[in-house]
């Protein structure tokens, strides 16, 4: 049987104690809002923002992986 996609993600989060200044968290509210990882989020999201509104159908999943892209590629990693 494979894992389901939650299973992953929770062996994924296994550890994880303290969300970096670069985790993106999912939520509501003000913690999720005003955490750093989530105003740069919102950021990167507003940059990319035209070139996505520009993009045809087929276009849009490759701008929104740029921003995970981004997102991954900060120090320390966003998660």
């Amino acid at each position: 049987m494979q894992n389901t996609n939650s299973e992953n993600w929770s062996s994924a989060l296994e550890g994880i104690k303290e969300p970096s200044p670069n985790d993106v968290l999912s939520g509501r509210g003000g913690r999720s809002n005003h955490h750093a990882g989530n105003v740069n989020f919102r950021k990167i999201v507003n940059k990319i923002r035209p070139t996505y509104i520009r993009s045809d159908k087929r276009e849009k999943p490759t701008v929104s992986f740029q921003v995970v892209e981004e997102i991954r590629c900060l120090d320390p990693p966003g998660r």
